[in-house]
């Protein structure tokens, strides 16, 4: 989908609330996603395998969906292509801009919210913890 100009993202997200009382999950999460990545990229075979599995699918068809899908490393998802940083957001952003300008155009959402407040929904110092 990104080739042809739709990127689409799988992200985590967590109430504010939760994320204040709680930085320690929350990071603790986010390092649990960061190994099962860093496991995804240096075991594609038994990933396959681990999903045809738990999916209930031939290995060829987990394989094959796994081709469709790329992992991003955490210390990838910290440059300007994808989520930023604290000090400056990447084109995940520019992503969440134009769905829902899109969404608009299609009358799903009655307005589009800005790129400030997508930019403050992010918060990429989580993740820098964890990368540190």
């Amino acid at each position: 989908m990104e080739k042809r100009g739709y990127p689409t993202w799988d992200v985590g997200v967590v109430m504010n609330e939760f994320a204040e009382a709680y930085p320690d999950y929350v990071e603790k999460f986010i390092a649990a996603e960061c190994e099962g990545i860093d496991y995804w990229i240096s075991n594609p075979a038994e990933t396959a395998k681990i999903i045809a599995e738990e999916l209930e699918l031939a290995l060829e068809d987990a394989t094959r969906m796994m081709r469709g899908t790329e992992m991003v490393p955490c210390e990838k998802q910290l440059t300007g292509q994808y989520i930023g940083t604290s000090e400056a957001r990447g084109g995940f952003v520019d992503t969440l801009v134009a769905t829902s300008e899109f969404l608009v155009s299609q009358e799903r959402l009655p307005e589009a919210p800005s790129r400030e407040t997508f930019e403050s929904f992010l918060h990429p110092e989580y993740l820098e913890a964890v990368v540190k």
